[in-house]
């Protein structure tokens, strides 16, 4: 809200006190008394009886948090006490106005807004705690529905909710130019997120949303404005809801929500160090945000109270705190848990435990401001709820449970808001609709927005002209949302444009197409149709199965308009939606196609994973995953059949974590838990891949493509800042040690940390894993562009320094080691054997033509170390693929012993390519057309998976007459101890699904 309380009007017993204009630094005497004797309140909303929306987490969500206690009350009886709570607020504060599609919150009691209007904090707070109670409350997606109406029909300048409504008439009702108030806005775009979660449909409107805030409500440096039009040098601490910001940064990847968590996290530490280093308190409102030395507002920097205390703002601030801990836990959450565990001794402390003697004006030191007439306000204790879950003490936290459902001072629209939300999260109800195990609707399309940019991953495109449809010339064209979209046409030639993205529907979804449309032409008829655009769904030969609907020059709008289309009839397949224009350019006019925010919403999949469950237990119980650095001794930890193991189980776990976020082992303990604890010991000290680029691609390569699923999947967002960087700079370092390596223009006879025994062209099994790990960082940052930057700007010193800055001393050495030899080898675009960054499917298919180029047989003959010898099937049995082209090129190959035909070297290259592959699936980002070689790879997988299972006798230099099998064979060594069992599930699980 714009400008807050120094109490409530409701705590006055005389009108008289009403000059004290209280927490209404903008509102005049006059105004305030003529809110609180003008027209009420529009009928108010008690229990409907309309057929019941079908929520995808109906309340009660029983959440289980990371970290802290529950009250002592049983669930059940938690359930009753929210349900009671939520009955009384919905009656009171739930307002079916001013339009017949349009629900607000009122401000009733405390005349934040003329006439028991609404302000857009009390929506914001609305649209949280509807979604929560859906289940419960029948009407709460039409309620929802309309409290988003509202704020769509009453948006400001910058296209978020002008803070304040008259309660009869919705106009805005404060002085200048109407303007929004960031902590309305960002509970706002939560809301979206929720309802998308719990019935799926406002994945277009959450991220136009949150786009909007981010450029008007974020400063250059990253920190939170107080609203959207005022200056970049303040903020409001109760605004810093960090656990909404982390769901922001899961759900809109195209702009830097990280960027603002790490600000204001880093803001409030530098606050408090300074200012109140004992409890952390923060003042109600802070200046010179924009510099490291914040300090508090003066007395009356926003309202008529002390703003350069806690007041009736930052009274909020151990309720946000908290909550952002119990979500993400006391590692992501670090800066949470602190100031929680600090702001909720302080309230025990100087109330003497009782929740009731919290007083909502409280010094930096924690003594209590004592300020006439206003010492009580019962969410100065309801707040310190969640923080007191968070620091453990049973005590406390229960007595400010039982003291929730009183109300001995009187409070009114904030205080009771305040009370519901912070029942919510005590009573286990308060989730996160971006973290695993929260079902309902996803969203498949990978940039869904097109805010990639110029390189449009997963999204290929073409034009007969020669340009690019994804774009950025929002002058001429503007994007519904961000800043790029796709233009068809429009050349004023004949020209035909296309855009296409390959998915995978699940099987047993329900799926829904989306997408924003904006046509103008110049054509000048009323019937002729020279310019058409089709939107097309194809197979996997590119065969149309559907065209869903035609446009052309006639169909031309003022705008954007969003159309729908059912796909669950294609549930179970795989399918590449394409958009088609063509321009004839017969009757000398032109037409724009414009595309934008498209979406593929799917729910109610199947909901037993694909992945094997006893495959999932071991990954999840596998031991934390380390190397070691290399050494003259033991120069390639990364061939250690111990680290492959471990990062073909880190692979495993974050695809089963992309794919089925709720997936969890027999014991109880989530797949994506298992993901973290792994994620987290790589990036530990001393733990990480040396990236050295050669043969210990074979461990490196599972780990790259694993921490590409990773920044795609769920669990990045419960990663810190922190841990995010490390993750990107290990992802960073495997990309640099691979283009040193196997770049077209370098020809080297070692990797990175100089241990030799490496070269570009030897085996498949050599060169599979670090071409795999190139791939990966490609997509990782986001495709050739970028990554192509960061390859240019490479400095072998400085990202040395910066990777032991980071303690990730493993690379950190191996980068030192190569020195300023490695800038010229590393900094030119990646290029391998003709294919560039750009075509991640043709490098992919590359490999797969380089691996599977034999033609299979059951067993060959020939010399190996000076005895003729045959190696094949070991029962005799003749392979289901024989006489096919795809078999690995392991199988018939040689090395300086003579014949090469071995089961666990074919192994150990097809590893990695079913790795990306994988990965690519998963992303939605392979195409079988586009990869004409991948019927050699089906080949090749289906030879050796038969080869293994019945065992194979393998000859080389280093293998005379070894039986290799999928079932331990050999011991020490083998495809079983190195994670076969992982890849095959992988195989099967997702790849199964896309046999091109």
């Amino acid at each position: 809200m714009k400008n807050h309380r120094l109490g409530h009007l409701t705590h006055l017993t005389h009108l008289s006190h009403l000059t004290d204009l209280r927490r209404l630094g903008r509102w005049t005497a006059t105004t305030a008394v003529t809110a609180l004797l003008g027209a009420g309140l529009s009928t108010a909303v008690t229990a409907g009886t309309a057929q019941a929306a079908t929520a995808s987490r109906p309340f009660p969500a029983h959440v289980t948090y990371q970290q802290g206690v529950m009250p002592s009350a049983s669930p059940s009886t938690r359930d009753a006490a929210v349900e009671k709570a939520y009955d009384s607020w919905k009656s009171s504060y739930l307002v079916h106005g001013c339009a017949d599609n349009e629900y607000y919150v009122s401000t009733k009691g405390d005349d934040d807004a003329p006439h028991n209007g609404t302000v857009s904090e009390a929506q914001g707070y609305g649209m949280n705690i509807v979604p929560l109670m859906a289940g419960y409350d029948p009407d709460a997606q039409t309620e929802f529905d309309g409290m988003w109406q509202l704020v769509k029909d009453h948006e400001d300048q910058y296209g978020l909710m002008e803070w304040q409504l008259d309660g009869t008439t919705c106009d805005y009702t404060d002085s200048g130019t109407p303007d929004g108030a960031t902590d309305g806005d960002l509970d706002i775009g939560y809301g979206l997120l929720l309802a998308d979660r719990q019935w799926g449909g406002y994945r277009s409107d959450a991220l136009a949303w949150l786009g909007r805030v981010y450029h008007h409500d974020v400063t250059p440096d990253g920190h939170l404005k107080c609203e959207d039009d005022g200056p970049d040098t303040d903020t409001r601490p109760s605004d810093d809801m960090l656990d909404h910001l982390r769901a922001f940064a899961a759900f809109d990847t195209a702009h830097d929500w990280n960027k603002v968590i790490a600000r204001m996290e880093a803001l409030t530490t530098e606050f408090t160090d300074s200012y109140s280093p004992g409890p952390k308190l923060m003042s109600d409102f802070v200046v010179a945000a924009d510099t490291t030395s914040p300090k508090p507002a003066p007395a009356d920097y926003q309202e008529s109270q002390p703003d350069d205390i806690v007041g009736y703002n930052s009274v909020r601030v151990p309720w946000h705190m908290g909550t952002d801990a119990l979500l993400y836990g006391s590692d992501t959450a670090a800066v949470s848990t602190s100031v929680a565990k600090a702001e909720s001794a302080c309230y025990k402390s100087a109330s003497g435990g009782d929740p009731l003697k919290v007083q909502p004006h409280i010094r930096l030191n924690c003594t209590f401001a004592d300020v006439s007439g206003d010492t009580r306000a019962e969410e100065a204790g309801d707040s310190a709820g969640p923080a007191a879950m968070v620091s453990g003490d049973q005590a406390w936290t229960d007595a400010i449970w039982n003291e929730l459902g009183s109300n001995p001072f009187g409070d009114a629209y904030y205080g009771e808001t305040i009370k519901m939300l912070v029942y919510l999260v005590m009573a286990g109800d308060y989730w996160n609709p971006t973290a695993s195990g929260t079902t309902g609707p996803t969203q498949l399309l990978g940039d869904p927005g097109f805010e990639n940019g110029a390189d449009a991953t997963p999204w290929t495109q073409s034009s007969t002209l020669g340009y690019a449809p994804v774009n950025n010339d929002t002058a001429d064209e503007p994007a519904h949302s961000g800043s790029w979209d796709a233009w068809l046409n429009g050349d004023g030639s004949a020209d035909t444009d296309t855009v296409a993205q390959t998915v995978t529907i699940p099987a047993g979804s329900t799926a829904a197409l989306s997408y924003w449309l904006h046509i103008d032409t110049t054509e000048n008829t009323g019937s002729a149709k020279p310019d058409t655009l089709k939107a097309q769904i194809l197979d996997g030969s590119g065969s149309t199965l559907k065209t869903l609907a035609s446009y052309s020059n006639l169909d031309h709008n003022t705008g954007y308009t969003q159309h729908t289309f059912d796909l669950t009839a294609y549930a179970g397949q795989t399918v590449t939606l394409k958009f088609t224009g063509t321009e004839t350019d017969a009757d000398a006019g032109t037409t724009d196609f414009v595309l934008d925010d498209t979406a593929l919403d799917v729910s109610g999949a199947t909901a037993t994973t694909a992945f094997t469950q006893a495959d999932i237990d071991d990954a999840v119980a596998a031991p934390p995953i380390a190397f070691a650095a290399p050494t003259s001794s033991s120069p390639r930890p990364g061939t250690k059949p111990s680290n492959v193991r471990a990062s073909a189980a880190l692979n495993y776990l974050a695809l089963v974590d992309k794919e089925t976020p709720a997936a969890e082992s027999s014991t109880g303990t989530s797949v994506d838990s298992a993901l973290l604890r792994q994620v987290r010991s790589l990036i530990a000290g001393g733990h990480k891949p040396d990236a050295d680029g050669g043969l210990e691609g074979w461990s490196h390569g599972l780990v790259a493509q694993a921490l590409l699923l990773l920044k795609n999947g769920p669990a990045w967002s419960e990663l810190s800042s922190s841990e995010q960087n490390k993750v990107s700079l290990v992802e960073e370092a495997m990309g640099f040690g691979g283009n040193y390596t196997y770049n077209d223009a370098n020809d080297f006879s070692s990797g990175i940390c100089g241990f030799g025994n490496f070269h570009k062209t030897a085996n498949p099994n050599f060169r599979d894993g670090y071409v795999d790990a190139e791939l990966a960082a490609i997509q990782f940052f986001g495709g050739a562009s970028h990554w192509n930057s960061l390859l240019a700007g490479f400095d072998a010193k400085t990202f040395a320094g910066t990777l032991d800055n980071a303690g990730l001393t493993n690379a950190g050495g191996c980068f030192t080691a190569v020195g300023s030899a490695a800038d010229s080898a590393i900094r030119p675009a990646f290029v391998w054997e003709g294919h560039a960054a750009s075509d991640p499917t043709g490098i992919w298919n590359q490999l797969a033509a380089d691996t599977f180029d034999k033609t299979v047989t059951s067993k060959v003959a020939g010399t190996s170390n000076g005895a003729d010898v045959t190696a094949a099937i070991a029962d005799g049995t003749t392979s289901p693929e024989q006489g096919r082209t795809g078999m690995a090129h392991e199988f018939v190959s040689k090395d300086s012993g003579g014949l090469r035909s071995s089961a666990l070297y074919a192994f150990e290259g097809w590893m990695n390519v079913t790795a990306s592959r994988a990965a690519m699936s998963a992303l939605g980002s392979f195409s079988c057309a586009s990869a004409p070689d991948a019927g050699r790879y089906l080949v090749g997988t289906k030879d050796l998976i038969y080869k293994l299972r019945h065992g194979y006798i393998s000859y080389a230099k280093s293998q005379d007459g070894i039986l290799v099998d999928d079932h331990g064979d050999p011991s020490s060594g083998g495809p079983a101890a190195k994670g076969y069992a992982y890849d095959l599930d992988a195989y099967d699980a997702v790849l199964t699904r896309q046999p091109c």
